[in-house]
């Protein structure tokens, strides 16, 4: 079977990538793992990790995908100011809002995102779905050859690898990519509080590790995101530690899911596009979760590469130079985030009097440049160079 692109990986990435050409017209083949059972079962979105934070950014972009439309307002929680405070001084930097009083950002479950994904594609049309496993994959300028293990085999003209950080198609191409540990464990879960978070999300750092607090629809439940280099030993350690290291400002929390963990790696692809493929999302990048714009970064993947091939890739010249023009794009804005988030990362560690006045008086300059902090925000929300359109404006 012939189609014009295929999009390997079931994640909201690779959803996004297939709905995205699907409107644009393209024939596309989306290649998910086997379903297990989980997958089937009804989702409890209270009980969802991970709880994304997405910028007004993303939320275009699944506007225009058609699939902000099927998350509830129930369940998304908007923001509308930003906290971050160091804990090793009294300095502070308070985000305002955006110039025209919207929220800055919504933070969704991931059971949430998915569904609202399953929902609109079931309705989609030139999507031919495959729930199997790639065993083989012949790639070159002109198109790439596929076959799976169930006995697929399908022939595409562009094939766009949005199958996670442990991308098979990457690795089984030979695309390198660099590693390097950051030594910590992001813990995650949801805790209830006494007090109220106001629509804020809040960001405290400190040796430890940052401490990020992201507000639920509940205007007293947070996701926690706390990325540590020695955590505690325990469930019952980690929660009275997370009581200390809150310094009280939602008030008294009570943990409502288990903790989860992943051990924190940066990965970053040498190369984008290699002969007719392309990597999305995590199959190109990982970064720290301090800032949370890792799904927000995939999301400006998609968008960008969807960008390139808005008309038809009608000779193989064409289809090179629009997948060089997205690799260029989007692995020179990826690599400012991933640098900059490494920067933050070992600035944090440094616990000498001098770093640490150095960014106390940093942060507090900081709070008080008004045009620079609505400068960090409008970049959140997309509005940066060679940013792409469905980025920057509502559909």
């Amino acid at each position: 079977m012939r189609f014009d692109v295929c999009v390997v990986g079931g994640g909201t990435v690779g959803c996004a990538a297939a709905l995205g050409f699907s409107q644009l017209g393209y024939s596309v083949l989306w290649i998910t793992k086997p379903a297990g059972q989980a997958q089937h079962q009804q989702p409890d979105y209270h009980q969802s990790l991970p709880v994304y934070m997405l910028t007004r950014a993303s939320m275009y972009i699944l506007q225009h995908l058609g699939i902000w439309a099927q998350i509830s307002t129930e369940i998304s929680g908007p923001v509308y100011d930003m906290q971050i405070w160091d804990a090793h001084n009294t300095a502070q930097i308070q985000f305002p809002k955006p110039a025209d009083d919207g929220p800055m950002a919504w933070t969704v479950p991931h059971a949430a995102l998915v569904q609202a994904c399953k929902t609109h594609v079931a309705s989609a049309k030139n999507i031919h779905f495959v729930a199997g496993t790639i065993s083989h994959v012949v790639n070159t300028p002109a198109g790439a050859t596929l076959q799976t293990v169930e006995g697929g085999h399908y022939e595409v003209s562009l094939l766009c690898a949005a199958d996670g950080e442990h991308s098979w198609v990457r690795a089984h191409l030979d695309m390198p990519i660099q590693s390097k540990p950051y030594n910590q464990t992001a813990w995650t879960t949801r805790v209830h509080h006494s007090g109220m978070h106001h629509q804020c999300a809040r960001q405290r750092f400190s040796s430890e590790g940052p401490l990020a607090f992201l507000p639920m629809h509940n205007p007293q439940e947070s996701a926690i995101v706390w990325s540590l280099n020695n955590p505690p030993d325990s469930e019952a350690a980690l929660d009275r530690a997370l009581q200390i290291a809150s310094e009280g400002i939602l008030g008294m929390l009570e943990r409502s899911i288990p903790w989860k963990q992943d051990v924190l790696v940066e990965r970053h692809a040498e190369q984008y596009a290699v002969g007719s493929t392309v990597l999305l999302g995590d199959a190109a990048h990982r970064l720290h979760p301090l800032a949370g714009q890792g799904l927000n970064l995939g999301l400006l993947d998609v968008a960008c590469l969807l960008e390139q091939f808005h008309d038809e890739p009608d000779n193989v010249f064409k289809k090179q130079r629009k997948l060089s023009r997205y690799a260029r794009l989007r692995r020179g804005h990826n690599t400012e985030m991933i640098q900059t988030m490494w920067m933050l990362h070992q600035g944090y560690l440094n616990q000498s009097h001098a770093c640490v006045s150095m960014r106390g008086f940093g942060m507090t300059v900081l709070d008080h440049a008004a045009f620079i902090k609505r400068s960090v925000v409008e970049y959140a929300m997309g509005r940066f160079p060679g940013a792409p359109t469905w980025a920057k404006v509502a559909p």
